[in-house]
């Protein structure tokens, strides 16, 4: 069913262009989706919006060591903007010359609609896990400089609609017309969702609905290794991006360290060999082994916590 991952129609009978283009009847494919969606079953089809929506990406991190008292994993949790969270597990190898204030024992990036809800979900954490001090890098790497006005206004969006969009974020049953228990959840008529969701993803605001399966691994461990001078040119990191076992290739991945390439845990030479096949040099800074949890699928940006955040605090 990677046809329903990859882009779920937005249709008052979606399972009836599945089951058409993979060639089954559509109580079989309807079957075989809702054993995908296991314990998702009631939110197994989720909204994925597009950067006119996700307008503002930071990267979050903290160099102090994080204490064995401390739900980091459930404070973190409480962001929703925060689909995923790293932690520094072991350094494999170094240089030596790496400050400790230079080395990043949590980062993850934060993803909001605007200024505002970022800056409320920041001071949060900062509040509720002053153990640590956090660091916002405006923006994340590879994301845009914080965006403009959505301009949702100007073309009926999101952003004017936001009940709808709250419960595409939590998500559709898996059921034959997903869009009609929506359109009833809101008093609505289930052409007026269809064209309303259509309407946000021409206007790229709405990238695609897609299935959720509920195989997504809690967490998972890494290699990383991590660039101070050497900075990855964008056909190194073109080329690196799609050698297999290579997770992210990213460039100014955070103050002091100009690079950082994150690998599927396994044998170093493996890695070794990916650099060397790309005429890249050994990392001049560290190699790490690092865990990676999983918090949720996408950031909520219309969610009831993100509202919450959004409009009791609205200081930049």
């Amino acid at each position: 069913m990677h046809e329903g991952q990859a882009g779920f129609p937005i249709e008052s009978q979606p399972f009836v262009t599945m089951a058409r283009h993979v060639g089954g009847g559509v109580r079989e494919v309807l079957q075989q989706c809702r054993q995908l969606a296991g314990a998702g079953l009631d939110h197994g089809i989720q909204v994925h919006w597009g950067p006119l929506i996700e307008r503002v990406r930071w990267r979050i991190s903290s160099s102090q060591a994080v204490p064995l008292e401390l739900d980091l994993a459930g404070e973190i949790a409480r962001l929703p903007g925060v689909t995923n969270w790293s932690v520094l597990e072991d350094v494999l190898q170094t240089t030596g010359d790496t400050p400790l204030a230079r080395r990043p024992r949590v980062w993850f990036d934060l993803v909001a609609r605007d200024i505002p809800c970022a800056s409320a979900q920041l001071r949060q954490l900062r509040t509720r896990v002053p153990q640590l001090a956090w660091w916002a890098h405006r923006p994340a790497p590879g994301a845009s400089p914080d965006a403009a006005p959505c301009g949702c206004n100007s073309g009926c969006g999101p952003c004017e609609d936001p009940a709808l969009a709250a419960l595409c974020e939590r998500g559709l049953p898996v059921v034959a017309r997903p869009y009609r228990v929506a359109a009833g959840a809101l008093g609505r008529s289930e052409r007026d969702v269809v064209l309303t969701l259509r309407r946000w993803q021409q206007q790229h605001r709405l990238l695609n609905m897609s299935m959720h399966t509920s195989d997504d691994p809690p967490e998972c461990l890494h290699l990383v290794a991590a660039w101070h001078r050497f900075e990855l040119s964008a056909s190194s990191i073109d080329r690196l991006s799609t050698h297999p076992g290579i997770v992210a290739v990213e460039s100014c991945w955070l103050p002091g360290w100009n690079s950082a390439v994150v690998a599927g845990f396994g044998p170093v030479a493996a890695l070794y060999r990916a650099l060397k096949s790309c005429a890249l040099p050994w990392p001049d800074g560290e190699l790490w082994a690092v865990r990676t949890c999983h918090v949720r699928h996408a950031p909520l940006l219309f969610g009831q916590e993100a509202s919450a955040l959004r409009v009791t605090d609205r200081t930049p």
